[in-house]
């Protein structure tokens, strides 16, 4: 389980930190699974 949400909202961003953050949550996401 998790938020789709949140995903698309780092995705649209274009911030380079985003991507960071996008990443770690990735991780944190499969973490979680």
């Amino acid at each position: 389980s998790g938020r789709p949400m949140s995903f698309m909202v780092v995705f649209i961003t274009p911030n380079p930190l985003s991507k960071i953050s996008w990443v770690n949550r990735l991780h944190l996401a499969k973490i979680a699974l």
